[in-house]
């Protein structure tokens, strides 16, 4: 994890929306962490660096969405 957080503060770093999206089907089928648990988990990680994730407003409207509803991550974030 050291080695992830010195990358991400010394090097310019981009993830792409898609990568979001599959982190989460990830972290909900195969960890089985409840949809509060992932966005809070995700929006740590996309804040913890400016400019990290493309549209950072739109995704992070997207977790809040996919945390308060039975949608899939997918349809929030289009």
């Amino acid at each position: 994890m050291e080695t992830i957080t010195k990358i991400l503060i010394t090097k310019e770093c981009h993830v792409p929306i898609e990568v979001i999206a599959e982190a989460v089907f990830v972290l909900e089928k195969s960890f089985g962490l409840d949809r509060q648990t992932i966005t809070d988990k995700l929006k740590d990680f996309i804040r913890f660096q400016e400019n990290l994730v493309p549209e950072t407003n739109v995704v992070l409207y997207g977790l809040n969405l996919y945390a308060a509803t039975g949608f899939d991550i997918i349809d929030c974030l289009l």
